[in-house]
């Protein structure tokens, strides 16, 4: 028997961010489709973010926005040049289309999987931490997104003074500035693999954890026959 909950193909649904407040539903429809056509033409799906690259650890990455101002479990700390997907069975779509329109584009899991996509990691913000949460400093916190939201912010606060340190002191030594050098490009590879693939949702109010979204940096070309 083949499991239904998940599907062999990730689908992409198109004109997430068209909107569709003030419209005729038709029209709003036919911009759907129109859209689902150019994409199509131009065999490529991409962000709506800036095609400029930065290196890290030797390969090319799209470019991501940070917004240390806002709190992990905003889902606004991270602004990625990345296409989504959902794992979701065809006979289960209604939600979606109901949130996102009928015009979508399907691929293949295993051939998205060879050009990088992975699934997002998903946090129950309403989540009760058995261990009372009492991490780094002895802060506790009941919930799930209070813990990673203070975590977080202050890991980031310390490799800012880290950073600030490693520029402006002049009697640093280069052993030191290699130490320092290394750890903030890992703080870069936890921000594009990690960090920026958190989703936090509201369990009890939600139905995101439906989605079982996948992530995909940068653009995905194909091929029509």
């Amino acid at each position: 028997m083949l499991q239904r909950y998940i599907s062999r193909e990730l689908t992409h649904f198109v004109g997430r961010n068209l909107g569709k407040e003030n419209k005729d539903p038709a029209a709003y429809e036919h911009e759907h489709y129109e859209l689902l056509k150019r994409i199509l033409d131009a065999g490529e799906l991409s962000s709506e973010l800036s095609r400029q690259t930065e290196t890290l650890f030797g390969q090319e990455l799209q470019v991501m926005k940070t917004e240390n101002k806002n709190a992990l479990s905003t889902n606004q700390m991270y602004s990625s040049t990345v296409v989504c997907f959902c794992d979701i069975p065809l006979a289960d779509f209604h939600i979606h289309m109901t949130k996102y329109g009928r015009f979508g584009i399907s691929f293949l899991k295993t051939f998205l999987i060879e050009r990088g996509a992975n699934p997002v990691f998903y946090i129950a913000k309403d989540a009760v931490e058995s261990t009372g949460g009492n991490y780094l400093d002895g802060a506790s916190s009941p919930r799930r997104d209070r813990l990673f939201d203070g975590v977080i912010s202050k890991a980031k606060l310390l490799l800012h003074n880290l950073r600030t340190h490693w520029t402006e002191d002049k009697n640093l030594s280069e052993e030191m500035k290699g130490y320092l050098g290394e750890l903030l490009r890992y703080e870069q590879f936890l921000d594009h693999y990690v960090l920026s693939f958190m989703k936090a949702f509201e369990v009890r109010s939600s139905d995101e954890d439906a989605e079982r979204e996948w992530r995909l940096w940068g653009k995905l070309k194909f091929r029509t026959e």
